[in-house]
């Protein structure tokens, strides 16, 4: 059975929206703060590796909102 639904993604969703109420400073903060929590029960290999994971992650949310902002704006220069 998939593991993997709507319902567990809800959690995505709610911890996004909280980060975007917090302003530029916590934002940091928090992420520094799991980092030093995350880091020190991880070999260095395992460190690197989440790490490049977690750029990979970001970078894909990115390009994926890039290319949506791109299309919005295309669909509506069209409208016009």
């Amino acid at each position: 059975m998939n593991s993997f639904n709507n319902d567990n993604f809800k959690n995505f969703k709610d911890l996004a929206s909280f980060l975007d109420t917090l302003n530029p400073y916590e934002f940091t903060t928090i992420s520094i703060i799991a980092a030093f929590i995350i880091t020190p029960n991880l070999e260095l290999d395992e460190q690197y590796s989440l790490g490049n994971f977690f750029l990979l992650l970001g970078q894909t949310i990115i390009t994926i909102n890039s290319q949506e902002i791109l299309n919005n704006k295309y669909k509506n220069s069209k409208k016009c």
